[in-house]
């Protein structure tokens, strides 16, 4: 186990400890800055001991068997259901840190609709250091859009793709096959096939287009 910890890249390494200790920075609240301070800030309100414990449990049981299974057997495939197991049960107790309805919440945050919120947001936000400054006034313009999950949040995910989306439109565009290269003419929605450079490989990709319009 020792052998195989030595062979895990600095890079790694460096990071991990960097999340640890801003989540020990976060949970001691050492600075109220690591909760916002431009004109907004989030309150710190550490949740009750009973929700700690079940996914301080949790994180500990699912350490503790990754260790031994690291150390008892070669074989990845116990390893690799323990992660599953693993992925599929710590995020239940983190969300139950703040939510009664966890089942509710998982589905809110991963297979609803309102999980595209934060790329939506992105291309409806003026960004300047001014939004940033007065994010809850933005957060209140998301609120009537309709981006209900962007809404509630900090601005970090929407400026990150946002910055996503400012890195592909300076890249050069390549041409597509989209209904005979043309949209048609009597809609404004269509549902385009582009083909993948693999051979034999083809993908369906719906937007939004103006009639006539030519894609590249």
């Amino acid at each position: 186990m020792i052998r195989n910890f030595r062979r895990v890249p600095r890079l790694v390494v460096v990071l991990t400890v960097c999340a640890l200790v801003l989540a020990v920075a976060l949970i001691a609240n050492l600075s109220p800055w690591l909760r916002g301070g431009y004109g907004w800030r989030w309150p710190y309100e550490p949740p009750p001991l009973a929700r700690v414990i079940p996914l301080v449990v949790a994180v500990s049981v699912y350490v503790a068997g990754a260790w031994m299974l690291l150390r008892r057997s070669s074989r990845r495939a116990p390893l690799l259901v323990w992660s599953l197991v693993g992925a599929a049960l710590i995020p239940l107790m983190v969300i139950l840190q703040r939510s009664d309805n966890v089942t509710y919440e998982l589905f809110v945050r991963t297979a609803s609709p309102l999980t595209t919120g934060p790329h939506h947001a992105a291309a409806h936000i003026r960004w300047n250091v001014e939004t940033l400054r007065t994010w809850p006034e933005t957060m209140d313009y998301l609120q009537t859009i309709g981006n209900r999950h962007a809404a509630l949040g900090p601005p970090g995910l929407p400026l990150w793709y946002h910055l996503l989306n400012t890195l592909l439109d300076d890249m050069p565009g390549r041409p597509i096959r989209c209904a005979g290269r043309c949209c048609p003419t009597s809609v404004t929605t269509t549902t385009c096939s582009v083909f993948h450079p693999a051979p034999g490989r083809l993908h369906g990709l719906e937007f939004s287009c103006q009639p006539g319009q030519r894609w590249r």
